[in-house]
């Protein structure tokens, strides 16, 4: 209860920004993600859909900020190369905060761009599954964190149609804070994200 109360109390205090906020926008795109785990490896990347609500604010000549909360689920998968085609995957869903600072220049009108973030992810659910000729299995396989602490380098570039702003987007999400309370789980995150926001 005291995680979902956290939760709420967070996502209202991002909403509060959209008073001073420029541009309102919403991103779509996809993750690549993969996981080391200890003795256990899922270092094949598995790639997912992702969902970015967000703004864009403070906007001066040479610099903006940015804010967003979203959807992103990290993961991998590994196999055997034995007989038994032995297969497993791990997955992990988030509610990702962050906020960026954004260093941009303009080029014939169109704004490229590069930014660092701190993240915090709430994990919401993990789960393992498995597989081979023999067996099939799933369960949740590690109790992870409350709150996961990251970083986010971005690189990207946008262009304004009069209110209209469109993105494009290319970041790399890495935990700082492992996964996992035992057994230390690093994860590497790449999206690509595709966004449109109206200036206000």
């Amino acid at each position: 209860m005291k995680k979902v109360i956290l939760l709420i109390g967070l996502i209202c205090l991002f909403s509060s920004e959209r008073i001073f906020s420029q541009v309102i926008k919403i991103e779509n795109g996809v993750s690549f993600s993969k996981m080391n785990v200890g003795s256990a490896t899922f270092r094949n990347p598995l790639s997912f859909y992702t969902v970015n609500i967000g703004c864009d604010y403070l906007e001066k000549d040479w610099f903006f900020l940015s804010s967003e909360i979203g959807c992103v689920r990290k993961g991998g998968k590994g196999h055997s190369d034995d007989e038994r085609g032995f297969s497993e995957k791990n997955t992990l869903d988030c509610i990702t905060l962050n906020t960026s600072f954004n260093v941009k220049y303009n080029a014939g009108g169109f704004n490229l761009y590069i930014g660092a973030a701190p993240t915090l992810d709430f994990p919401l659910k993990n789960e393992y599954s498995s597989k081979s000729p023999e067996w099939n299995d799933k369960w949740e396989m590690y109790p992870e964190h409350r709150v996961v602490l990251g970083i986010k380098p971005s690189i990207g570039a946008f262009y304004d149609v009069d209110k209209i702003r469109l993105s494009l987007e290319a970041s790399y999400m890495k935990n700082i804070t492992k996964l996992s309370k035992f057994d230390g789980i690093k994860n590497n995150t790449f999206l690509l994200s595709f966004g449109i926001g109206y200036k206000l």
